[in-house]
């Protein structure tokens, strides 16, 4: 039955047969991380970018195991706040090997990472490129601008980014406050499946890129952002056909003028999971049945808020019917999926394996780096 089993899954993820047998051993819920397969991606994207500097995004997926291998295969950090750089701190990243791409940050935050020797920080606001004179003078900064997020499955755009004048004004402002223009910083937006979409993004950046220089601003980077989608149930593009359509833009549009940069992070980790959990109820409510898990939407799957849908497999056989996945809480909106097909003989204490769970599942305990607020009795 496991080697069934196992080749059902396999057809979606490259996953090893080792992993799989791993994966029934432990006490669910728990996200199970194979090294082979992030160890692969890692290499996918050294080899399809290999003139790109690659900055892995920790929010992505935070912990300590997966960034030493990160480290261990030469890959750098961008991060989001001093939580994130804390993590890396502790793991000995030096400091060039860090961006902080976050557009909005705590003062104190980047003051910290300034001390620690980071020297290239993300704006998209005026109080932003202050903020960045203030606590990291002289340094290096990028500025993101607003995009077409099309064929993205979660869109970026409304809080983040600057218009071409803003971006213009800005980066003026900040030359005169003694900060050095290092380049600009774009999103396609979280699992984007149009390759087309970063060539529109470069199309823009080449258009901003001109008007910069003739006002005296002149750039050498061009942070081509995150966005490279993981499979989850639609069909996606390879990181080669994108890092194709990216090169071939960037080739055209800057020549050899430009350092290029990317932020992978779902992409990254994301094929190399598998999210176990275990059914602790069942019941029939109407028409629908329902599956009680051990985990839910509060504790690994936030994203199904926004509409994420995941592959889910059992061990178990029979005839395939519809199921409400539902989460262990209180809270009636904890329902991870409202319809998903599964053999009728799925009962109490079974497993369901949910695929391509390695990133943005676990990581939003403490997403971005930041904790809960205090509670202060008084």
């Amino acid at each position: 039955m496991l080697f069934l089993f196992y080749k059902k899954i396999k057809k979606i993820m490259n996953i090893s047969k080792k992993t799989l047998q791993i994966s029934k051993k432990n006490e669910t819920p728990f996200l199970i991380i194979d090294q082979t397969v992030l160890i692969n991606n890692c290499n996918q994207f050294k080899k399809n970018f290999s003139n790109f500097l690659i900055y892995y995004s920790i929010k992505a997926n935070n912990t300590n195991e997966v960034l030493k291998i990160l480290i261990q295969e030469d890959i750098n950090f961008e991060i989001a706040s001093l939580g994130e750089m804390q993590k890396l701190q502790e793991l000995n990243v030096p400091p060039d090997r860090i961006i902080f791409s976050a557009p909005t940050k705590l003062s104190r935050d980047i003051e910290l990472a300034y001390k620690y020797g980071i020297t290239t920080y993300t704006f998209d606001s005026l109080m932003e490129v202050e903020k960045i004179a203030k606590f990291a003078p002289k340094s290096n900064i990028l500025g993101r601008i607003i995009v077409d997020n099309t064929g993205s499955e979660w869109p970026l755009v409304g809080k983040f980014g600057m218009t071409i004048s803003e971006t213009l004004d800005f980066f003026l402002h900040a030359k005169k406050i003694g900060l050095n223009p290092l380049g600009l910083s774009f999103h396609v937006g979280s699992q984007n499946l149009q390759p087309d979409s970063w060539e529109k993004a470069l199309e823009k950046v080449h258009h901003l890129w001109e008007q910069l220089q003739k006002k005296g601003v002149h750039l050498s980077v061009i942070n081509a952002g995150g966005g490279f989608p993981v499979h989850y149930t639609k069909d996606i593009p390879s990181v080669e056909v994108i890092a194709s359509k990216i090169k071939k833009t960037a080739e055209k549009l800057f020549k050899d003028q430009t350092t290029f940069y990317i932020e992978p992070g779902r992409r990254m980790l994301g094929n190399a999971g598998i999210l176990v959990a275990s059914v602790i109820n069942r019941t029939k409510r109407g028409e629908k049945e329902w599956l009680y898990l051990d985990t839910g939407v509060y504790h690994g799957f936030q994203e199904t808020i926004e509409g994420f849908r995941y592959e889910v497999f059992t061990e178990k056989t029979g005839e395939d019917i519809p199921f409400v996945l539902c989460g262990p809480t209180c809270d009636s909106t904890d329902i991870i999926m409202k319809e998903v097909l599964l053999p009728d003989t799925v009962t109490l204490d079974d497993r369901l394996y949910f695929l391509s769970c390695g990133a943005y599942t676990t990581s939003y305990e403490a997403y971005n780096g930041y904790g809960y607020p205090e509670t202060i009795i008084v």
